[in-house]
């Protein structure tokens, strides 16, 4: 995703982000890597499963300092010093947290952090590491929960989302939906692990999600349009250009709005303020503030009003004050603070006012009494009266209908009312300066204005020609799957690497001369294994199909074949790919696909693996899928994880230094007996994902000094991504479907659809990655039923929080953990 606006950094903690990580599991950093080996001949595969089980470690501590600070943070202290025993298998397994060291963590709004040394033992494979590891805790006095992140999706066109699941990996995560169209959040809808979702919208915003109440983050809306939102829900601040309309039980923090503001049934509200006119039918809000009137009715409550209009009231109350640059109409309604007017106060039939009546009688009167500032009829007035104008009481029976004094100007006159109406004294005078009051104008219309631009000051641009050299594998529809370009990758056996420059297909070899191999790449051809003919070698020269030089590496894996004379898990034709793992189910360690990036001209179609669950567990790609046309990821559910993504079920190995296997999981230890010859037990390393067999790049988008890179599309600057955690881009459309898991960054220069079709599974469709359109084809996003989308762990995804930043909290209980430092020793 490229979004040309600025992200904030997280406002809590976050850990810091260093270079050379060799493994990354379930923590949330990279690590600068110092490994020493217990025994110098340890085998490298043995260090990277103690390096896996250092790092599981770094996470269950700090599980076990919230398990602690939960209870107490004394907890926390008390553990300093002390040695943790977090795994224990005798003569196996152990993972000791040691060294405890723990720095404040004693009062509120102290500084919190606990250092440890996180040591791992694999005895079975003789091999050790530590790792030494600092938390930074936030203290609250409560409850416990993990410090969350922050997040961000960005979708161009019209967004529609209906029984769509929004989540997020990392419990108590902020995430931002930047829409630059239309968005319409529909039945259904529900949220998970994020306590706040904020929607930035160039266009209108309606939102309905009827019964799931929209989950239970807090929804903050900045919207370029109007703000239409019915049934429960929890939401935050909506600020919005057009009117904003709440409706049924809706629940608001604060209102901006440039236009009308409306309440009804049961919906509440706290600060609103708008340029237009303010109503609320059985509903209630703290204070209101409007450049034009404000009406309460049916039931309504609020606790103060201020408006450049006039204020109505019909059997409502208003707990505090109640100003109107115009007048003040109360009927069967209640004020119990002051009640102050440029123009007139009409008081009616039930009306009561506790504190003091001021009305200047700049302009006009009551209808019935046009020369009267004040004016009561069957109502009730319990402080002051302070008017410029006449005084017309209706009721002229002997009752108290104003409780404290009447001050008049000179001239002016009480008309009607009995002996009693007036308890306190009548005064006179030329000036009132009770009557040299103000109202000022509150809403600031050019600050919300501005507040809205900044918000949906966004663009998202994706473009896969800009990537096209940084692609492992390159497909042209000239030459369909006969022929394919190789980019950076690195041959195990000869140390050539392989490279793509200009159409034109160069290797180098291991003394760095580089030489030229074709102008249309390596050819894809069959070949021969135990006697069977099978398809997917890749080899410099290929005759009717037919390898016949060296094999230098496999697109699928070994020993796939043809049904009915059609290749199985690969195919061309007029103008679309097709890649699947129809031949045989594969695993994570047993990818359908070498590993890497493709890159595809012309649209691409992914299969799954059909099975009795109707999901996506019986199959698995672990690539970078970029295609010039769109891409289908519906039919047998298919599994993506982009090459760093791995690590979520598997370790570096997968992608940097694959074994050659059957597509029944069995594996070369050595050279497989093909024909013609093939020269590694290995798949080809990218070596633009790998910096060794054991540790990912982590540098696509950085130069030698480690600063950001960019790139050109439609003519503007912007970050460069790396495509290790990609799943999905195309210049056209993605569709998502059927039970599909896709664990990466999903990008459309068009538009995104999700819909969901799961058999009998717990395992559902979701897209758990970055999401971002550009909406070039203008075209509405659509999220069907059952579609899921959950923001990852920072580690996972290009959509980083920078730079990052430290901070503590206050309280006596761990609210949060955060690593922030880490190393190996």
């Amino acid at each position: 995703m490229h979004n040309l606006k600025k992200q904030q950094g997280m406002a809590t903690i976050l850990l810091v982000l260093l270079i050379g990580i060799t493994v990354m599991l379930i923590t949330a950093s990279v690590a600068k890597t110092l490994v020493t080996n217990r025994e110098a001949g340890v085998a490298a595969h043995a260090q990277t499963n103690a390096q896996l089980m250092g790092w599981a470690g770094v996470s269950a501590f700090r599980e076990y300092l919230l398990e602690q600070g939960k209870i107490s943070a004394t907890k926390i202290t008390e553990l300093n010093g002390k040695n943790v025993t977090l795994k224990y298998e005798v003569n196996k397994k152990e993972i000791i947290a040691k060294n405890i060291r723990v720095t404040g963590c004693t009062a509120e709004g102290s500084p919190c952090s606990v250092i440890a040394n996180i040591s791992s033992d694999n005895k079975t494979s003789q091999s050790a590491t530590t790792i030494e590891a600092t938390y930074n805790l936030v203290l609250k006095n409560g409850t416990a929960s993990i410090a969350g992140e922050k997040s961000t999706i960005n979708f161009s066109q019209a967004t529609i989302m209906s029984g769509t699941a929004l989540e997020a990996e990392v419990p108590n995560s902020n995430v931002t939906l930047n829409i630059d169209g239309y968005t319409s959040i529909q039945a259904g809808f529900t949220t998970k692990n994020i306590s706040e979702l904020t929607i930035n919208s160039t266009g209108n915003v309606d939102i309905d999600c009827s019964f799931t109440n929209c989950g239970t983050a807090k929804i903050n809306i900045n919207a370029k349009g109007y703000v239409r939102i019915v049934n429960p829900g929890n939401f935050g601040t909506i600020y919005a250009t057009g009117d904003v309309m709440l409706t049924t039980g809706v629940n608001a923090e604060n209102i901006y709005s440039m236009k009308n503001v409306n309440l009804t049934t049961n919906s509440t509200a706290q600060v609103i303020k708008a340029n237009d006119y303010v109503l609320l039918t059985n509903a209630t809000a703290t204070d209101i503030y409007s450049n034009s009137n404000v009406t309460l009715t049916a039931g309504s409550s609020a606790k103060n009003i201020s408006a450049l209009g006039y204020v109505a009231l019909s059997a409502s109350s208003v707990k505090g004050n109640v100003e109107a640059a115009d007048y003040i109409l109360v009927s069967a309604s209640t004020v119990e603070g002051y009640a102050r007017a440029y123009n007139y106060v009409e008081l009616n039939a039930g009306a009561k006012v506790y504190g003091n009546v001021y009305a200047k009688g700049l302009s006009g009167g009551p209808t019935l009494a046009p020369n009267s500032a004040v004016s009561l009829s069957a109502s009730w007035i319990g402080g002051n009266v302070y008017t410029g104008k006449n005084l017309r009481l209706w009721d002229i029976i002997n009752e108290v209908e104003i409780e404290k004094n009447v001050y008049m100007i000179t001239g002016k006159s009480v008309v009607g009312g009995g002996s009693k109406s007036i308890k306190g004294s009548l005064t006179y005078s030329n000036s009132i300066s009770e009557l040299s009051f103000t109202i000022p104008r509150v809403v600031d219309t050019a600050a919300i204005e501005d507040y809205i631009n900044k918000q949906t000051d966004f663009k998202t641009k994706v473009d896969v020609r800009v990537y096209k050299n940084e692609a492992n594998y390159i497909f042209m529809s000239v030459n369909g799957f006969d022929r394919v370009y190789l980019n950076k990758l690195k041959n195990k056996k000869n140390n050539s690497t392989y490279l793509y420059e200009n159409n034109i297909q160069y290797e180098v070899d291991s003394n760095g001369i580089k030489t030229l191999v074709s102008n249309n790449g390596f050819a894809i051809g069959d070949y021969t294994i135990n006697g069977s003919n099978k398809i997917g070698a890749i080899c410099k020269v290929a005759v009717s199909g037919v390898c016949t030089q060296e094999i230098i590496g496999f697109l699928p894996r070994i020993s796939v074949g043809k049904t009915l004379g059609i290749d199985n898990d690969y195919d061309y034709l007029a103008g679309t790919w097709y890649v699947r793992s129809t031949s045989a189910a594969s695993s994570i360690d047993n990818a359908t696909f070498a590993p890497g990036t493709l890159y595809f001209d012309n649209k691409l179609i992914i299969a799954g693996n059909a099975n009795l669950g109707a999901d996506s567990m019986s199959n698995v790609f672990t690539n970078s899928f970029l295609a010039e046309g769109s891409i289908d990821a519906i039919a047998f559910s298919p599994r993506i994880y982009s090459p760093y993504n791995v690590l979520r079920a598997g370790g570096v190995s997968i992608i940097c230094d694959r074994i050659l296997k059957t597509i029944n999981n069995s594996p070369f230890t050595d050279v497989p007996p093909t024909t013609p010859v093939t020269l590694s037990n290995k798949y080809l390393m990218p070596t633009n994902l790998c910096k060794s067999p054991t540790e990912f790049a982590y540098n696509m988008n950085t130069d030698a000094n480690d600063n950001k890179l960019n790139v050109s599309i439609d003519g503007q600057s912007v970050p460069k991504l790396d495509l290790g955690y990609v799943a999905l881009m195309s210049n056209k459309t993605i569709r998502i479907g059927a039970c599909a898991q896709i664990y990466g960054d999903v990008l459309a220069r068009g538009h995104i659809e999700g819909s969901a079709g799961c058999g009998i599974t717990k395992n559902t469709n979701a897209i758990v990655g970055s999401v971002s359109t550009q909406g070039e084809n203008s075209v509405a996003n659509t999220f069907g039923a059952g579609s899921k989308i959950v923001t990852p762990k920072s580690e996972y995804t290009n959509t980083k929080e920078t730079p990052p930043v430290t901070g503590t909290g206050t309280g006596l209980t761990a609210e949060s953990s955060k690593l922030q430092w880490s190393k190996y020793l």
